[in-house]
């Protein structure tokens, strides 16, 4: 005979090893089973209760499924909750038992008892599947209408659990809540809030908004009546009035005031008295509060408003000794910062802060936010906070953090000087941690200065390996790489300094770090260093040569090949084949954000500046202003002005991509303005300052000039045209190129394209949905313009919208390609 439930619990509870827990609980579902086969009703509800406990415990109990189902049909209610309750717990959704349950569930919901209601209305909430979700949603909505306050509570609940499986049922269970407001049972409004706030959200639910709009005076009053005094006390929960309740009605408001400024400016009252009467320091305080802010942020709020939950934020990372808070607050400012930057500035000084603290998620979150927060404006501010920093950074944030830093300069960087400054900081500090990328960065731009700028930067990087190959300087190949290099190009510039350092004294320099690293790339740096050298000054010919005899034996291929060679060089009878060899390299050029700095444009005339911004090549588009035609317009336009609706807007807010040649049309020719109803605005030029385009070679040969560039935050995206069949000259490959510029991984990227009436066009399907940092996603479309071969056909014009997601938040934006050949 089994145990008791009891007596089970009490077994395990003694058993002190893991083995000695797995055999008595496979002892005691041998004993189980046992009871199953031989039909012992008796037993049925206490076996059931035993499975479920095993279950709690982590062991297998598929075996008493069919049993639970019994238990559910049972006329008693004590066995039926027993059923219930296991069927909830060793049963989901994939089951395919659950088609068993179904009609069971039916039975119970036309039950006359109010209570076996609850339990199958909980059983759906729990288990619903899509096919019994579509099976008994209408039944499910029927108990909204009830009188029992628990049966609608129980009935909003499944419902919730229906409208996330079919959301096509959202409209059946929005229809029947529109007179929520009035309900005066805290635990249906918390239920319904819930249901009625998740099937807003969804597509099948966005007509009910304006209907629940109406009401939203109602859920405010309710909202004041909590927050202002008097609060009712059968509510309180430490001091706070229905805190659930008032989490439900703020994200409510959220879904409601969202892009509608009428709606937002209704609520502003209510989220400023909340934000404002809603006390931090007790547990339940700081929930309301983050809920309002999020609120504060989604809706179109006033900037007084939005300073005030950035205010909350900040409060919340001094005053709160939580780490869970502060890292709410830090990850809430992250997307305040797109809205109200000068809001978060007031608190950099506790962000930063924020890098000190013990908890690596806390720095991790303090970390991105600096770095969104930089600008050219406040570089100058952070960035040493942020170098600073790395001097006490744990090893497992110093890559990412010496990343950041050296991404953020190459961006932002107010002129030549920092920018070099702050590269030989970081790759002093952050030693094996600095990028490869950031080395050839430095290089890159020492070679591409001044005679000035390279002479002072030669000398601050032989300022610190001059001191001597320690273990320290040796783990910084970085920073050994980058000074190599430059001492070998530049080092003639070095006697030039103050004080001046003679050729000895690099050789002698040099060639002990050269026998004192273990890392073959510094070692052959060093080598060619010592051979640039003897070529700038000859007479240290004799002190060269030894160490390169040295390295002819080397065990390693590459220096030993080199060593030889620059040993054949400096004994070269003839001195102009050994300079000629040994001369500067040409400017070496490379990818850059960067075209021009701040504070060096503020000497260049703007009306003389013509910046060129390098895209993907081959093509280059002038960022200068585009041209735009003062044609008068006609009345037939070909059917091109529907572009302006395609996308449900009227053109106001479309970033309108500039072709790489802008020629002004003929009076009487066509005009981009033909699209858009002569907006008469200037198309958006490609600002210098931007990213560039990684490279991307178009599938066939380029066609025409209608190659354009359009770029926000995220993605840069280049716009190609091609010919695949020369044979077909009326079908163009357009290939739209989207580099992801930010970095945040961006993910369900959508591009929506329209074309005029005179062609037609095809989405090719794209490799994938999502583009890394720095990385590309192509989309092909290939045009067919119907018009071709007639009189008078006109180039084709394609208005473009792309959707994505980036941080969690929706983005879009819209732009237009014009000039696609006919």
């Amino acid at each position: 005979m089994s145990l008791r439930l009891k007596d089970l619990v009490r077994e395990v509870r003694g058993c002190k090893t893991a083995a000695e827990e797995r055999a008595v609980i496979a002892k005691e579902c041998a004993a189980i089973r046992t009871a199953f086969k031989e039909g012992k009703e008796a037993y049925r509800s206490r076996n059931v209760n035993k499975l479920v406990y095993i279950y709690l415990l982590g062991h297998a109990t598929e075996f008493g499924q069919m049993e639970c189902i019994r238990l559910m049909t049972s006329e008693s209610f004590a066995e039926k909750k027993a059923g219930y309750l296991a069927l909830s717990l060793l049963v989901d959704e994939n089951h395919e038992v659950l088609t068993l349950v179904e009609n069971q569930l039916k039975l119970d919901l036309s039950h006359r008892i109010e209570h076996v209601k609850t339990l199958a209305l909980c059983a759906i909430a729990n288990i619903a599947g899509e096919d019994m979700a579509r099976d008994l949603g209408h039944e499910v909505a029927t108990f909204l209408e009830s009188n029992s306050s628990n049966l609608k509570k129980k009935a909003c609940l499944a419902g919730l659990r229906i409208v996330r499986r079919v959301p096509s049922m959202a409209e059946t269970f929005l229809d029947k809540l529109t007179n929520l407001s009035s309900e005066k049972n805290h635990g249906v409004l918390v239920a319904g809030l819930t249901l009625v706030t998740e099937g807003l959200q969804m597509e099948e639910g966005e007509s009910f908004k304006a209907i629940y709009t109406k009401n939203i005076k109602s859920y405010i009053k309710i909202l004041k009546n909590l927050v202002m005094p008097p609060y009712p006390s059968e509510y309180d929960v430490q001091g706070i009035a229905d805190p659930f309740l008032q989490v439900k009605i703020l994200q409510l408001l959220r879904v409601l005031g969202t892009g509608s400024k009428d709606t937002s400016d209704t609520m502003s009252d209510i989220l400023a008295q909340v934000a404002t009467n809603t006390e931090s320091y007790t547990p339940v305080g700081p929930a309301i509060l983050y809920e309002c802010v999020r609120t504060i942020i989604a809706i179109e709020s006033s900037p007084d408003l939005r300073g005030l939950a950035v205010t909350i934020l900040g409060r919340f990372l001094t005053s709160s000794s939580s780490n869970n808070i502060r890292y709410v607050a830090l990850n809430t400012l992250t997307r305040v910062v797109d809205k109200d930057s000068v809001a978060v500035q007031r608190h950099k000084n506790t962000i930063v802060d924020c890098l000190k603290d013990f908890d690596i998620s806390i720095r991790k979150r303090a970390l991105d936010l600096i770095y969104t927060l930089v600008s050219s404006q406040n570089i100058r501010l952070l960035v040493p906070d942020l170098i600073n920093y790395l001097t006490f950074a744990s090893p497992n944030l110093k890559g990412d953090l010496t990343e950041k830093i050296c991404t953020t300069a190459e961006r932002y960087a107010p002129s030549m000087q920092w920018h070099v400054d702050t590269l030989i900081k970081v790759c002093i500090l952050a030693g094996a941690y600095v990028p490869e990328t950031a080395v050839n960065k430095l290089i890159s731009m020492v070679s591409k200065s001044t005679k000035e700028m390279q002479g002072y930067s030669t000398a601050k990087l032989w300022a610190e390996i001059s001191k001597g190959p320690d273990t320290t300087l040796l783990s910084k190949e970085g920073l050994l790489l980058a000074a190599l290099w430059c001492v070998g190009e530049f080092g003639d510039l070095l006697t030039a300094q103050k004080p001046p350092v003679v050729a000895e004294d690099i050789v002698t320099s040099v060639t002990s770090l050269l026998h004192s690293t273990n890392s073959p790339v510094v070692k052959g740096y060093a080598l060619t260093c010592l051979a640039k050298t003897s070529a700038r000054f000859p007479d240290i010919k004799l002190l060269v040569a030894p160490t390169m005899e040295v390295f002819q034996e080397s065990l390693d291929l590459e220096l030993q090949q080199r060593a030889w060679e620059y040993l054949q060089l400096i004994n070269s009878d003839d001195p102009t084949i050994f300079k000629a060899s040994l001369d500067r390299m040409p400017t070496i050029e490379s990818e850059s954000v960067v075209t021009s700095y701040a504070e060096e444009q503020q000497h260049v005339d703007p009306g003389t500046a013509s910046p060129v911004v390098a895209t993907a090549n081959p093509v280059a588009v002038t960022a200068g202003p585009a041209a735009v035609s003062t044609a008068p317009q006609k009345k037939d336009d070909g059917g091109m002005s529907f572009l302006d609706d395609v996308f449900g807007g009227d053109g106001a807010s479309t970033a309108t991509a500039a072709p790489a040649t802008a020629p002004v049309p003929a009076a009487g020719g066509f005009s981009i303005d033909d699209i858009f109803g002569g907006g008469g605005g200037a198309p958006v030029a490609v600002p210098p300052s931007q990213p560039a385009v990684p490279t991307f070679t178009p599938p066939h040969p380029l066609v025409g000039k209608v190659d354009v560039t359009m770029e926000n935050r995220y993605f840069k995206v280049v716009i190609y045209s091609s010919r695949p069949n020369p044979i077909h000259p009326h079908k163009v490959l357009v290939s739209a190129v989207l580099a992801n510029v930010s970095t945040t991984h961006i993910t369900g990227v959508e591009l929506l394209a329209a074309v005029t009436r005179t062609a037609t066009l095809q989405m090719h399907p794209k490799e994938q949905d999502s583009v890394a940092p720095n990385a590309l996603l192509v989309q092909n479309i290939s045009v067919h313009n119907d018009a071709n071969g007639n009189a008078g056909a006109k180039p084709i014009c394609m208005k473009i919208r792309l959707v994505f997601v980036a941080g969690g938040a929706k983005e879009s934006c819209e732009f237009t390609v014009s000039g696609i050949p006919s």
